[in-house]
């Protein structure tokens, strides 16, 4: 077992060496400027912002929703510039991550000298890290090449002035391509998406206070908003009274790629599951069962933003009623109460 490591450079130089040496680049995102929340557990999603441009003349969007078949989009809010192909693939990004255990700090200075002192041995030795196989450290000494196992080493100084702190990893990741028509490489152009997806939605909660002196009553709404989608900062957010029926709601578009369903076909199967919870009905017509996901945060986060939520109107088309409001800023994980209307019947 090894018991330690022991650094001869300077204090100061390890101190600066410790953070990770090559940050991963935050991905390009596009933000949320607008959604569509029904009851059942969809929205539809209308993201909007501005994109660098590549040599090639195409933008790229490192995240992939996933919508639903047949609703995804993608537009140019710009004059002259035209979205031409939106391309799903995978991209391999070379980054670094800190060295974890002692194992992985021997790793990461192979090619150093070292001072290794054995697990029975009476005095440590000067060596080179030549390689590491497995569990095994290559060790390179005046005698030859002697191998170690890592269970054997008590006590390793690395002498290097410079060791490393990090190792080299490389990750791959989903990625949008969008080839563009009239736009200037090097430049910037403003792209939207927009489509269906499940894992925002919105419970309306009633309050109904009677007056026998007017006969009348004052009935207030509120909205209740579930937020397992994305992250949302002052997005104009449509509260829709009224459960569609969507005919492909169970199979994703293509332009999602599998492994990424792989990482969310738990929570969809969960959803899917308790999908009649979910649908017109108010909590107090449910069953049984939680109105939420076993794994969910059941708290309500009130929204702590300066610009709180503004209502600013609603409209009526068939059955299906709408409530606006504004300024909505909330957190993937969160839930949020919101007052939406009040009127008074007589």
């Amino acid at each position: 077992m090894i018991h330690a490591v022991r650094w001869t450079g300077a204090v100061c130089a390890l101190l600066s060496l410790s953070p990770v040496l090559a940050a991963e680049t935050e991905p390009t995102r596009l933000p949320v400027r607008e959604v569509t929340i029904f009851k059942d557990g969809y929205a539809f999603v209308s993201r909007e912002g501005k994109l660098p441009v590549g040599a090639n003349g195409v933008a790229v969007l490192d995240e992939l929703p996933i919508p639903v078949l047949g609703t995804f989009w993608t537009y140019s809010a710009d004059k002259g510039i035209t979205v031409r192909a939106v391309t799903a693939g995978r991209v391999e990004t070379k980054t670094a991550r800190d060295a974890a255990s002692i194992a992985e700090l021997i790793t990461a200075n192979i090619g150093a000298k070292v001072s290794i002192h054995e697990t029975g041995g009476a005095n440590a030795y000067p060596a080179t890290i030549f390689d590491v196989r497995g569990n095994t450290i290559l060790l390179s000494v005046p005698e030859g090449l002697h191998p170690v196992p890592f269970d054997r080493v008590f006590e390793v100084t690395i002498l290097s002035p410079n060791p490393k702190l990090t190792l080299p990893e490389t990750q791959t990741r989903p990625q949008l391509r969008l080839s563009l028509g009239g736009a200037k490489p090097g430049g910037t152009a403003t792209l939207g998406v927009t489509y269906l997806q499940s894992g925002l939605r919105w419970i309306p909660g009633y309050k109904i206070v009677l007056s026998p002196a007017t006969n009348t009553a004052k009935v207030s709404l509120q909205a209740t908003l579930v937020n397992d989608l994305a992250d949302m900062e002052n997005v104009a957010a449509n509260l829709v009274v009224g459960a569609p029926k969507w005919d492909f709601k169970n199979t994703t578009d293509p332009i999602v790629l599998q492994e990424t369903l792989t990482l969310v076909s738990s929570v969809s199967s969960v959803r899917e599951v308790n999908a009649y919870r979910y649908s017109n009905a108010i909590q107090t017509q449910v069953g049984s069962g939680a109105l939420y996901d076993t794994n969910a945060d059941a708290a309500y986060t009130q929204n702590k933003a300066s610009d709180a939520p503004q209502v600013t109107g609603s409209e009526s088309k068939e059955d299906f009623f709408v409530f606006s409001v504004k300024n909505v800023t909330m957190k993937r994980g969160e839930r949020m109460v919101i007052p939406v209307a009040e009127f008074s019947l007589a």
